[in-house]
Protein backbone atom coordinates (compact mmCIF):
# COMPACT_ATOMS: atom_id res chain seq x y z
CA UNK A 1 0.00 0.00 0.00
CA UNK A 2 3.31 2.36 -0.34
CA UNK A 3 2.00 5.38 -2.37
CA UNK A 4 -1.46 5.05 -1.70
CA UNK A 5 -2.35 8.04 0.42
CA UNK A 6 -1.03 11.42 2.26
CA UNK A 7 -2.34 14.81 1.98
CA UNK A 8 -1.33 18.32 0.21
CA UNK A 9 1.96 17.49 -2.21
CA UNK A 10 2.77 14.18 -0.29
CA UNK A 11 -0.05 12.18 -1.98
CA UNK A 12 0.80 9.00 -3.62
CA UNK A 13 -0.86 7.89 -7.15
CA UNK A 14 0.24 4.46 -6.54
CA UNK A 15 -2.96 2.09 -7.02
CA UNK A 16 -3.72 -1.22 -5.17
CA UNK A 17 -4.58 -3.39 -8.04
CA UNK A 18 -3.56 -6.39 -9.74
CA UNK A 19 -1.62 -4.98 -12.92
CA UNK A 20 0.69 -6.60 -15.67
CA UNK A 21 3.64 -5.03 -16.82
CA UNK A 22 2.84 -3.24 -19.78
CA UNK A 23 -0.71 -4.09 -19.60
CA UNK A 24 -3.35 -2.27 -20.99
CA UNK A 25 -6.38 -3.10 -18.11
CA UNK A 26 -5.32 -1.74 -14.62
CA UNK A 27 -8.52 -2.93 -12.72
CA UNK A 28 -8.26 -1.35 -9.65
CA UNK A 29 -10.33 0.39 -6.76
CA UNK A 30 -12.21 3.54 -6.58
CA UNK A 31 -12.19 5.18 -3.27
CA UNK A 32 -13.72 8.23 -1.67
CA UNK A 33 -14.90 9.33 1.96
CA UNK A 34 -18.61 9.63 3.37
CA UNK A 35 -17.81 13.78 2.06
CA UNK A 36 -16.91 13.13 -1.59
CA UNK A 37 -12.85 13.50 -1.30
CA UNK A 38 -11.52 15.83 -4.32
CA UNK A 39 -10.33 14.34 -7.11
CA UNK A 40 -6.99 15.61 -6.46
CA UNK A 41 -6.50 13.11 -3.67
CA UNK A 42 -7.42 10.20 -6.11
CA UNK A 43 -4.85 10.37 -9.45
CA UNK A 44 -5.14 6.85 -9.11
CA UNK A 45 -8.60 6.24 -7.84
CA UNK A 46 -7.72 5.04 -4.55
CA UNK A 47 -6.53 6.72 -1.41
CA UNK A 48 -5.77 4.55 1.81
CA UNK A 49 -7.62 7.14 3.96
CA UNK A 50 -10.76 6.60 2.34
CA UNK A 51 -13.33 4.82 4.22
CA UNK A 52 -15.62 4.43 0.92
CA UNK A 53 -15.13 2.39 -2.03
CA UNK A 54 -17.63 2.75 -4.96
CA UNK A 55 -16.39 0.73 -7.68
CA UNK A 56 -13.39 -0.91 -9.34
CA UNK A 57 -12.18 0.71 -12.73
CA UNK A 58 -10.48 -0.76 -15.52
CA UNK A 59 -8.33 1.78 -16.43
CA UNK A 60 -5.97 4.01 -14.10
CA UNK A 61 -2.48 6.17 -14.24
CA UNK A 62 0.02 4.84 -12.20
CA UNK A 63 2.19 7.62 -10.68
CA UNK A 64 1.07 10.16 -12.76
CA UNK A 65 0.24 13.16 -9.77
CA UNK A 66 -2.93 13.90 -12.31
CA UNK A 67 -6.38 12.23 -12.25
CA UNK A 68 -7.88 10.64 -15.25
CA UNK A 69 -9.16 7.78 -17.20
CA UNK A 70 -10.85 5.33 -14.12
CA UNK A 71 -13.79 4.41 -16.64
CA UNK A 72 -15.69 0.84 -17.19
CA UNK A 73 -16.22 0.85 -13.29
CA UNK A 74 -18.03 -2.45 -11.86
CA UNK A 75 -19.54 -2.87 -8.87
CA UNK A 76 -20.31 -6.14 -6.94
CA UNK A 77 -23.51 -6.49 -5.32
CA UNK A 78 -26.45 -9.20 -4.08
CA UNK A 79 -29.19 -8.49 -5.17
CA UNK A 80 -30.66 -5.12 -6.86
CA UNK A 81 -32.96 -2.25 -5.52
CA UNK A 82 -33.84 1.23 -6.45
CA UNK A 83 -31.77 2.45 -4.04
CA UNK A 84 -28.29 0.68 -5.24
CA UNK A 85 -28.82 2.78 -8.28
CA UNK A 86 -28.86 6.09 -6.59
CA UNK A 87 -25.43 7.77 -6.16
CA UNK A 88 -24.53 7.03 -2.67
CA UNK A 89 -26.70 3.68 -3.07
CA UNK A 90 -23.94 1.84 -4.79
CA UNK A 91 -21.21 2.85 -2.06
CA UNK A 92 -19.86 0.41 0.40
CA UNK A 93 -18.10 1.13 3.32
CA UNK A 94 -14.46 -0.31 3.98
CA UNK A 95 -11.81 -1.12 6.56
CA UNK A 96 -8.66 -2.13 5.76
CA UNK A 97 -8.47 -5.40 7.89
CA UNK A 98 -10.47 -6.43 5.36
CA UNK A 99 -8.33 -5.70 2.93
CA UNK A 100 -5.45 -7.45 1.09
CA UNK A 101 -2.49 -6.40 -1.53
CA UNK A 102 0.58 -8.19 -2.64
CA UNK A 103 1.93 -8.81 -6.17
CA UNK A 104 -0.60 -9.23 -8.47
CA UNK A 105 -3.56 -9.83 -5.86
CA UNK A 106 -5.91 -7.72 -4.79
CA UNK A 107 -9.03 -8.66 -2.47
CA UNK A 108 -11.00 -6.19 -0.15
CA UNK A 109 -14.33 -7.77 1.56
CA UNK A 110 -17.90 -5.63 0.91
CA UNK A 111 -19.99 -4.70 3.66
CA UNK A 112 -22.70 -2.26 4.07
CA UNK A 113 -25.07 -1.16 1.10
CA UNK A 114 -23.73 -2.57 -2.23
CA UNK A 115 -22.02 -5.78 -0.46
CA UNK A 116 -25.35 -6.05 1.63
CA UNK A 117 -26.26 -10.01 2.05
Amino acid sequence: MIGTGATAFNIGSALPGATAPFGLVKISPDTTDKFGAADFTHCAGYNFEDTMIYGFSHNHLHGTGAPDYGNLAFVPTIGMTDAKTTREGYKAPITHEGELASVGYYTVALTGPAGAR
